[in-house]
Order: C-alpha cells, then sequence, then structure tokens
C-alpha cells in the first residue's frame, strides 16, 4: 500500500508524456508551415513568371493580328501543345507565341503553353483621326489553371491533394503599331 501513496507526489516521467502529447501538434505545425512556404514560393514564381512573359510579348512581334482590334473588341489568345489559336482575330506571329511560352518556362518550368492566356485590347492612347491606322494595344498575359500539389499535407483527413492558385495576370500598355486599313 505504501508505494501507490507516493504515486501522487513521484514526478519522473511527466515531462515524457506532456512531451508526447504536445510533440504531434509540433510537427503538424512545422510541416504546415513548410508546405505554406511552398505555396508562397511557387507563387511568387509564377508571378516573376508572368512578368517575364508579358515583357517579351511587348518586344516580340504580336501574337494575334491587330487588324481587328478596336474598342469593342478584345482578341485571347491561348496555346496548346499544338500551337496556338486567338479568339477576335487570327493569329499574326505563332512564333512570338512560342517565344513567350518559352521565357515564361524558363522561370517556372512546370508552366505549360496552356496555362497561358494573352489577351490584346484597344487603349484608346492614340487618336485614330491624327494617325490612321494607329493601334496601341493593352496586353495582358495571365497563367491560368497552375496548381499546387500537396507535398506533407495530403496526408491529413480532410485536405484536397492539390491547391488552385488564383488567376495570375500581368498588363502593359503595347507599343504604337500602324494597322493598313
Amino acid at each position: 500500500m505504501r508505494p501507490f501513496r507516493r504515486l501522487p507526489r513521484c514526478r519522473r516521467g511527466a515531462v515524457a508524456i506532456e512531451f508526447a502529447f504536445i510533440l504531434p501538434g509540433l510537427v503538424l505545425l512545422t510541416l504546415g508551415l513548410l508546405e505554406l512556404t511552398l505555396i508562397l514560393f511557387d507563387y511568387h514564381r509564377f508571378s516573376e513568371a508572368s512578368r517575364a512573359g508579358l515583357r517579351t510579348a511587348l518586344i516580340e512581334a504580336p501574337v494575334a493580328s491587330l487588324d481587328n482590334l478596336n474598342p469593342d473588341n478584345t482578341i485571347t489568345c491561348t496555346g496548346s501543345g499544338a500551337g496556338v489559336s486567338c479568339s477576335g482575330g487570327p493569329v499574326g506571329s505563332a512564333s512570338s507565341w512560342d517565344i513567350i511560352v518559352a521565357r515564361v518556362q524558363r522561370t517556372a518550368g512546370d508552366v505549360e503553353a496552356s496555362n497561358l492566356r494573352l489577351s490584346y485590347t484597344e487603349s484608346g492612347v492614340t487618336d485614330p483621326s491624327e494617325v490612321p491606322g494607329a493601334v496601341t494595344p493593352v496586353v495582358t498575359l495571365s497563367l491560368i489553371d497552375l496548381e499546387h500539389d500537396f507535398f506533407f499535407l495530403n496526408y491529413l483527413p480532410g485536405v484536397p491533394d492539390t491547391l488552385t492558385y488564383p488567376d495570375i495576370t500581368t498588363t502593359g500598355l503595347g507599343p504604337t503599331d500602324i494597322v493598313p486599313p
């Protein structure tokens, strides 16, 4: 009976038991922070790739033919493994599209051509009555449908396998181009 009276006063092993209760929470918190860091790193990398792709789009020949560009029309170009197609107008320079995709992939190698959307909208900066056929487009490059596959947190119940990033969009004013009437 005497050993049981000393039991409430005995503190040996209490620290080990408390640590055993806290350890899973600490491991989960550490892995969650690491996963968040990976997500933020990818988002930053995709943002930089979008900016680099837009800079390339501004100095290369327009991917879309700007003949039909007017304030009521936006020309949007998307790509796939087979090339590029533009809605709202014909393709002007498919090679420019390939250069833009290559530039984006140099910064973010896991971005594919199907993840890019390039659009041209008339800015209204130039007055067509002063310079006939002058077009100054607003060029927008968007990275779409990008996903992050969870590395650590996918083992937790209720956590999805992937996280879809919001569209990453970069916009700039393109150079004035003279379109023949």
